[in-house]
């Protein structure tokens, strides 16, 4: 179950949050099918931070995300804001998807866009293993009517079985 680590804008009650969590996870049992997202909000301003907190989420978990911030609703409080400007957001992601996957860890895509997508997908970008999309072109007031919308707007993806995926989220 890929599952986010409950985050804010607020820095220190961010890290606050992740540390939390890991004392709760600390005292729990069978954690082997849970997937950590831990968000990178301010990944670049704090990178060491970041990389102990993956650290420490890695000996509770046998895999753990870092949550790069698309260009959708939750992009990050950065002085640029994606959405209005592709390439940079574009050239963000790559940025610290290459600087986590160097520390062995893989990322997700938090609110991606059509065009970041299609960018990660024809750049074959390393380490990315999962992203989501915060909206489609139409709002849904049911969750089944965004999923069907959202399988739509990832059909000229080839999407890998599970077994598949599975093995590249494991793998180191």
């Amino acid at each position: 179950t890929l599952f986010v680590i409950p985050d804010t804008w607020d820095y220190k009650q961010h890290i606050s949050n992740a540390l939390c969590f890991i004392e709760l996870v600390r005292r729990l049992r069978n954690v082997d099918n849970m997937i950590p997202i831990l968000v990178g909000h301010y990944f670049f301003e704090y990178a060491n931070e970041y990389i102990e907190l993956l650290n420490e989420l890695n000996e509770l978990f046998p895999t753990v995300l870092l949550g790069i911030p698309g260009n959708m609703v939750t992009v990050s409080p950065r002085p640029f804001k994606c959405v209005r400007k592709q390439t940079v957001c574009n050239q963000y992601i790559v940025s610290v998807a290459n600087t986590v996957r160097k520390h062995g860890f893989k990322t997700h895509i938090l609110g991606v866009a059509r065009e970041t997508l299609d960018f990660i997908v024809r750049n074959n970008i390393d380490g990315i293993i999962s992203v989501d999309s915060d909206k489609t072109s139409v709002r849904f007031p049911h969750r089944r009517e965004y999923c069907e919308r959202f399988s739509e707007w990832l059909q000229p993806y080839e999407q890998p079985d599970l077994e598949t995926w599975l093995f590249e989220l494991m793998k180191a």
